[in-house]
């Protein structure tokens, strides 16, 4: 239905509203998918009342705090306010994140290796030792991340038969300052770079419809990230759901 896009906006109406100007099949993506389109500025102000809600604190054992605990329950109590059906739930994946670096090293080394080579102060830290781990990965280890994320998408497809969106940690922490280590984390690495965060890679190798969004704290105002995620073709019903999320949680600017 969509292009390969990530929309980032202020608010969810705004999402909604770049959303009907992008919906359909791409003419230069074969895999897109001709379907009809909602409008998304209509349907994004549905009612969420008896919507399946699967709640996780994390997928696999990625580290979350207790600012990260204490949200997710003020989420819960708020999504079974608008009477949604909510139960703690989640599916049965393990972590993507190996195969999502594996897979964008070697596709960075194959668009930006000779530049690289030639001149490697273009480039930052982070894209210098992901260019260098595409160059030593092997046809096994693309084909093994490969299978490991369509292994992902179909445990995802058989979950969302029983429920209709799926809410988790973007970040298991609040926000942090630039340089500190994050409050799910003992110490900040270099090896560890994304471990914080390791969930916001689901959305980007599975494919299905996802959305992050702040739920703020009215204790110290500072926002904790959630990952919101639906199956393929119910992006309506995601933005119904962030949208009251949104409402409720909404970081004032």
């Amino acid at each position: 239905m969509f292009p390969d896009v990530a929309l980032v906006t202020n608010c969810v109406d705004d999402c909604a509203s770049i959303l009907n100007s992008v919906c359909g099949a791409s003419a230069v993506d074969p895999l897109s998918v001709c379907l009809p389109c909602p409008d998304f500025e209509t349907s994004v102000q549905r009612s969420v009342a008896g919507v399946s809600v699967a709640l996780s604190h994390a997928l696999w054992n990625a580290p979350f705090d207790e600012e990260h605990r204490s949200a997710m329950g003020e989420v819960e109590s708020y999504l079974r306010s608008k009477d949604c059906q909510v139960q703690w739930r989640r599916p049965p994946i393990r972590d993507g994140l190996e195969a999502w670096t594996m897979i964008t090293s070697a596709n960075l080394f194959c668009e930006h290796g000779d530049r690289f080579a030639n001149d490697p102060n273009l480039f930052g830290s982070l894209a210098s030792d992901m260019i260098r781990r595409g160059e030593m990965a092997s046809a096994e280890d693309y084909i093994e991340a490969e299978k490991m994320i369509l292994s992902t998408r179909l445990l995802l497809r058989e979950f969302f038969e029983e429920i209709d969106i799926l809410i988790t940690s973007a970040a298991g922490c609040v926000a942090f300052e630039y340089g500190v280590a994050p409050s799910n984390m003992r110490e900040k690495t270099e090896t560890e770079w994304q471990q914080y965060a390791s969930m916001c890679a689901i959305g980007a190798i599975s494919g299905f419809p996802t959305a992050q969004l702040p739920i703020v704290r009215q204790r110290d105002c500072l926002p904790v990230g959630l990952l919101v995620m639906a199956k393929p073709g119910a992006e309506d019903l995601l933005l119904a759901v962030c949208r009251e999320l949104e409402a409720s949680f909404a970081m004032e600017y």
